[in-house]
């Protein structure tokens, strides 16, 4: 930890152990060794293309999806444009969505439907750590939509948009049943934390996933939302799958579903995990997380009310980005313009999507604002981005720029 003037610093370098295994082959085609001015020129022409899709990569906005389309053109066209064609494979993407993704701001991971939270060391093999050698307080990978209800293979078992951390007995108490509202009454078990109550809890029972064992199963309230258009996103890439293995098994759950998706609407973290989910995933994000309307006008029509998409604004203009030098070797500074005050985040990112190191502002004065960036030593010449992320209580700020990095 750094103090500097009136706010602390917080330097971190990460680079999970699975992902350094995956990341590192992908990654060496990429290396530069200049020998002679044709290396330069190619890796010169390859910066030039990345500065081109880096922003649509990288920005995390929320964002229309084809307004001006209905019925199974709209599907058609959404699974089409947004189903990826090239996913992690399954070890890889638990690792991946575990360490780089869900962990990736303070190495802890958290129960889907429990909040049950389990500190993840940087160090271990992130899938066989939490697993704790299969234990009730150790947590495994649950499926939004059942491995055995279409995602059992291919890129439908190993697409992280439906992907989720889960306490093991809670992931068993849910196994492939369809998701449901569960009158109290009916409830067989309730689940919070590391607890599991046979009768209703006597206070918060929003905070508690109930079970109806083998009939359904009803997650706590803040994550309704997310858990929906987890299901919503896996129906509309993977429909054929789907169908085949269980043609009644979206509907059963549809309506309630629809529910969900309007009472919790996605948030700032669901947008940040979403894109960062992307990254590995084709460039691909959950659409139904990027537009509200989404669900409605694709699978819930009786939704007569509605939301409104917000604008999306040239956020890299608004914080001003500016990185010195460009291409960066050593140590540097990102200069910009915080339109208010807030809790700063920046992330070197590979072209991957890789975190190669982050920095950290508690209390970044709004205004303009000179952050010092040093390089880890380890980090190879390759083409970056780096993130920045500025937020307070009721804002949300995120921007992208390219970057060249040298040893």
């Amino acid at each position: 930890m750094i103090t500097k003037g009136c706010f602390k610093m917080i330097v971190f370098c990460k680079c999970g152990r699975q992902s350094n295994v995956f990341v590192k082959s992908a990654t060496s085609a990429l290396t530069f060794r200049p020998t002679n001015d044709i290396h330069m020129t190619r890796f010169s022409l390859l910066f030039l293309l990345f500065c081109s899709f880096s922003q649509s990569l990288f920005a995390q906005n929320f964002d229309s999806v084809f307004p001006g389309l209905s019925g199974d053109e709209l599907l058609d066209s959404v699974a089409s444009h947004y189903r990826p064609a090239v996913v992690l494979d399954y070890a890889n993407a638990r690792d991946t969505l575990y360490a780089s993704i869900l962990a990736a701001d303070d190495d802890t991971l958290r129960c889907i439907y429990s909040g049950y939270a389990l500190w993840l060391d940087p160090t271990q093999d992130p899938t066989q750590y939490i697993y704790l050698n299969g234990s009730t307080l150790g947590m495994n990978t649950e499926h939004a939509y059942p491995q055995s209800k279409g995602a059992g293979d291919g890129n439908a078992r190993s697409d992280m948009h439906h992907l989720f951390p889960a306490r093991i007995p809670v992931n068993e108490a849910r196994g492939d049943v369809p998701y449901a509202e569960i009158p109290d009454a009916q409830t067989q078990k309730w689940f919070r934390g590391t607890q599991v109550l046979n009768s209703i809890p006597g206070a918060d029972k929003d905070a508690w996933s109930e079970s109806r064992t083998g009939i359904s199963f009803e997650p706590r309230e803040s994550v309704k939302g997310d858990v929906a258009r987890a299901v919503f996103y896996f129906y509309t890439m993977y429909r054929a799958q789907a169908n085949a293995a269980d043609p009644n098994f979206f509907n059963l759950q549809r309506l309630t579903l629809c529910q969900w998706q309007a009472q919790d609407p996605a948030d700032s973290a669901e947008l940040v995990k979403t894109w960062r989910i992307a990254a590995y995933q084709d460039g691909k994000p959950n659409p139904f997380v990027l537009d509200c309307t989404l669900a409605r006008r694709c699978w819930c029509p009786e939704l007569t009310t509605d939301c409104t998409v917000p604008a999306k604004e040239p956020q890299t203009e608004i914080l001003a980005l500016r990185l010195s030098p460009n291409p960066l070797s050593g140590s540097g500074n990102l200069e910009m313009n915080l339109p208010f005050s807030g809790r700063l985040e920046v992330r070197l990112l590979s072209m991957l999507g890789q975190e190669l190191a982050r920095w950290q502002v508690d209390e970044a004065a709004s205004g303009a604002f000179s952050l010092p960036i040093e390089l880890p030593r380890s980090i190879e010449n390759q083409t970056g981005v780096i993130e920045v992320k500025l937020a307070d209580e009721s804002n949300l700020l995120t921007a992208s720029i390219p970057v060249l990095l040298r040893q």
